[in-house]
């Protein structure tokens, strides 16, 4: 085997390392984010909390929607469960857990 066959050999595992790895971020951080978005909702039937879901847009990206006919004025404080709403809290507590699972997830890439 030559020496560029083994550097596009590991090069190709790198790419597939870095691959997985983002895959597995995107998957953690959607996860955090989507359970902290549930946890900040007010409930009083639970529709709304339930309604929350994570779309995956393409293999980088993802979106956390919600269909609740009424997030929107949850959203702006009309619940005194979440007079500030619901996406800032959550997503700042997310930010803070998602950071880090993270960096367990990706500390063995070194």
């Amino acid at each position: 085997m030559t020496d560029l066959e083994v550097f596009t050999r590991q090069l190709r595992n790198a790419t597939d390392l870095v691959d997985r790895a983002a895959r597995a971020a995107l998957e953690t951080t959607a996860a955090i984010a989507e359970k902290e978005l549930r946890a900040t909702t007010p409930r009083a039937t639970g529709k709304a909390q339930e309604a929350w879901r994570t779309e995956k847009t393409s293999p980088t990206r993802a979106e956390i929607v919600n269909d609740t006919v009424y997030i929107h004025a949850l959203e702006h404080g009309s619940s005194a469960q979440a007079p500030y709403g619901i996406v800032e809290p959550a997503l700042s507590r997310a930010e803070k857990k998602a950071d880090k699972a993270l960096r367990r997830l990706l500390d063995p890439l070194g």
